[in-house]
């Protein structure tokens, strides 16, 4: 009898979560079409009075995030609600609460061994107040709850890299061809360039080369969430002139 209701509890949580508004994911988070080749799935609840709530899962079915959106007129989505956030392990690491896509009121953070670690407090956007902990509960020097990945010499070095290594292309250069590319990148945990992508394209010659540059890049300096490295999406725009 036990086997039978872990059986049907299995059954009733499996047909929940995967069910029209479950997307599967790759560990890119890119969307992939089936259960077996996904590592995380998220699922979609539509309610009433525009609220939708997302929560994303390991597939053990460990959850990761639940966030609440609104939905507005023009079919975009905001941060409205609540947004937590869990340890891999299921411990709570974050809370926050947003108002209309603004962080507003507090920022609870825990260790894994359940002991707050900071307390925000935030008005339409903007920190009023922060505190944080150690893992035995004493208070310790504040630091920023998110910190921007960088590139090491700062964003002039960074630009001054770019140009010293642009080849520009050969077709391009002889047909006057020229223009604004735009790159989509991810910095990670160890500060390395990865997942770099055209955003925005002049043609297939300046698009290769403007990857080549940002994929030659050393590391840079890692972003931070509550003191952890995050992988952190980043965005360049680069300038390519014949003359």
């Amino acid at each position: 009898m036990k086997k039978l209701t872990l059986i049907l509890t299995f059954f009733f949580i499996s047909n929940f979560a995967f069910g029209q508004d479950t997307i599967f994911l790759n560990d890119k988070y890119e969307e992939v079409e089936s259960f077996k080749e996904a590592i995380y799935y998220k699922t979609i609840e539509k309610l009433e009075n525009n609220k939708i709530i997302e929560r994303l899962y390991l597939k053990s079915e460990q959850i990761k995030t639940e966030t609440e959106f609104k939905a507005t007129e023009d079919d975009k989505r905001v941060y409205n609600g609540f947004h937590k956030v869990w340890y891999d392990t299921g411990e709570l690491r974050f809370v926050s609460f947003y108002e209309n896509g603004k962080k507003n009121g507090d920022l609870l953070s825990y260790w894994k061994n359940g002991i707050l670690k900071r307390k925000d407090n935030y008005k339409k956007g903007k920190l009023k107040k922060g505190d944080c902990w150690n893992e035995n509960g004493e208070k310790v020097k504040y630091y920023d709850f998110e910190i921007h990945p960088s590139y090491i010499g700062g964003k002039q070095r960074m630009y001054q890299f770019i140009k010293r290594h642009m080849r520009y292309p050969i077709l391009s250069k002889k047909y006057n061809i020229g223009g604004k590319v735009i790159v989509d990148f991810k910095i990670d945990i160890t500060g390395k360039v990865i997942d770099a992508k055209i955003k925005q394209s002049v043609n297939e010659e300046i698009d290769r080369e403007a990857l080549r540059i940002i994929n030659s890049m050393p590391n840079w300096k890692p972003g931070l969430q509550d003191g952890i490295p995050v992988k952190v999406r980043y965005r360049i725009p680069m300038i390519f002139n014949p003359n």
